[in-house]
């Protein structure tokens, strides 16, 4: 004869259950998150924004390395490291002069390397030397840049910001105004390259 389950008994199954599809479910959701995290992080435009101060290295001294390749050293911005990380051979930059009379796009680099450790930041003689980095677990990445092609005319960053509210509102340019490596979206690109096509409108040519 089959002995009756206690309600007790019954009460215990029914919870040891309920907590066992309760984990299940976080467990599901969370390698759904992290999968969602990777995917992310693996996505990107394949444009980018690259500054430099032209008397630090402009695209002419890009233009003057073997091949036109030369390798992006001495970012210290996690952000701007990341932005590097991810990366693709091939991906296209527009270059920007930074911290002068004038700022602006002036040409086109492409990526020709994937990221590798930034040798600058080991070396206590360079300028760019981090004390706090360890070769061992190295914080710190640069990639290799070819110079493609200088711009027919340089896009301000004056007439920039005259599409500031409209078609680049989500740039980093705007938003993240101190980043060197900054990523660009697809539709921000396209627009920027039919800008330099077009003449600028007098106000939006120079400095602001």
């Amino acid at each position: 004869k089959k002995e009756p389950v206690s309600k007790k008994r019954g009460k215990a199954v029914k919870e040891e259950k309920e907590d066992h599809e309760t984990t299940t479910k976080r467990k599901v959701a969370k390698t759904e998150a992290s999968k969602a995290e990777v995917c992310e992080a693996n996505t990107t435009s394949g444009f980018w924004l690259v500054k430099s101060e032209p008397d630090e290295y402009s695209i002419e001294e890009l233009k003057r390395q073997p091949d036109g390749i030369g390798f992006w050293d001495g970012v210290r911005n996690y952000v701007a490291r990341n932005n590097m990380q991810k990366m693709k051979v091939g991906d296209m930059c527009f270059y920007y002069h930074s911290s002068c009379k004038v700022p602006g796009i002036v040409g086109l680099a492409k990526v020709a390397s994937t990221a590798r450790v930034d040798p600058t930041a080991l070396d206590p003689k360079h300028k760019y030397y981090d004390p706090k980095s360890d070769p061992a677990k190295p914080r710190w990445y640069g990639v290799d840049l070819q110079y493609v092609r200088d711009f027919k005319r340089m896009v301000t960053l004056a007439e920039l910001k005259t599409y500031s509210k409209g078609e680049l509102a989500r740039m980093d340019l705007f938003n993240k105004a101190r980043l060197s490596v900054q990523a660009v979206s697809k539709d921000e690109w396209e627009h920027i390259m039919r800008l330099e096509e077009e003449e600028p409108e007098d106000d939006a040519d120079g400095a602001k």
